[in-house]
């Protein structure tokens, strides 16, 4: 199936991807492989710069078969990934006809839903399409008749909702993933976006209610990060040097030097760790230049570090 040439005639492309999708309907991963070669010729005509009436009916045809067809898949990874794929094309083309946001806003509100109801999923698999479904959402506008970050909120009680047993460290990645997800929306301009698709950054511009509604989330990420790792700090020192790492990384170390204390002293008994924190102990360093608290913590890390040797 893969070996004709359909960038040629796009339109007779599309009507062989639909015939594909009739005839072996019933096999998953041919009706999926239908899916990105359909949003593969819409990222085509994309590519071309095509901005007709009639591109961009066809780029709306593209959509909605894509979005038509992935219902029909029953691996619900698949299907979150499918619709990712397809999500991406609708914000390529998001600044023709307004059609498009409709088109993204219901891709989300599929895929949380999916997240929502995916009990059979491993937890290493729901983690990962959890993970990129949030990387996803942080070039999708918020609607602006709805409340700042209300598909994230939605995003978090989808998650909540999955059954994660004793699996602390992947749960712990996918907050760890929200803190980014947020540090990234507080920035004033991001510095990449999908085709002409307006992000959050120009729809709020760091307005005060945009700002108070991404330090809330990020209060009740926290919030969950620290009940897990008082639950299961003491198993997983993986864990404790990721959440260090991210600290370091997005975090204010002064507000938050004791638990990089903490968790550094928990990283100590590991050999293997060495190297990530003498990582950690470099970016302290470099910002200790001009502030005596986290002066004190990187002279603090560095005993406990020579204690370990």
């Amino acid at each position: 199936l893969d070996r004709f040439d359909v960038d040629v005639d796009p339109e007779r492309a599309l009507d062989f991807f639909v015939d594909c999708r009739a005839s072996l309907g019933n096999i998953d991963s041919t009706v999926a492989w239908t899916v990105s070669r359909v949003c593969a010729l819409g990222y085509s005509i994309v590519r071309r710069g095509a901005n007709s009436r009639t591109a961009a009916s066809f780029l709306r045809a593209c959509i909605a078969n894509a979005f038509i067809t992935i219902a029909s898949l029953s691996n619900v990874v698949h299907k979150i990934q499918l619709y990712i794929e397809t999500g991406m094309l609708a914000l390529f083309v998001n600044s023709l006809p307004q059609k498009y946001s409709i088109q993204a806003d219901a891709i989300v509100k599929c895929c949380i839903e999916l997240l929502a109801a995916s009990q059979e999923v491993t937890v290493c698999e729901y983690r990962q399409a959890a993970s990129s479904f949030l990387a996803f959402l942080l070039f999708v506008p918020d609607s602006p008749t709805k409340a700042p970050l209300y598909m994230f909120n939605a995003f978090l009680n989808a998650t909540a909702r999955y059954v994660w047993g004793n699996e602390c460290i992947e749960r712990g990645r996918l907050f760890i993933d929200c803190l980014r997800y947020l540090s990234a929306m507080a920035q004033t301009d991001l510095p990449y976006r999908i085709g002409y698709s307006q992000c959050n950054d120009a729809i709020y511009g760091s307005s005060v209610e945009f700002m108070e509604a991404i330090k809330e989330k990020a209060d009740v990420v926290i919030g969950q990060l620290e009940e897990l790792y008082n639950q299961h700090g003491d198993k997983s020192i993986t864990f404790a040097i990721e959440l260090l790492e991210t600290i370091i990384s997005i975090g204010d170390i002064q507000a938050l030097g004791s638990l990089v204390i903490e968790l550094y002293a928990k990283c100590t008994v590991r050999n293997e760790t060495r190297e990530r924190r003498r990582c950690v102990r470099e970016r302290i360093a470099k910002r200790a230049t001009n502030s005596a608290p986290v002066q004190s913590v990187y002279k603090t890390i560095c005993e406990l570090e020579s204690r370990s040797k």
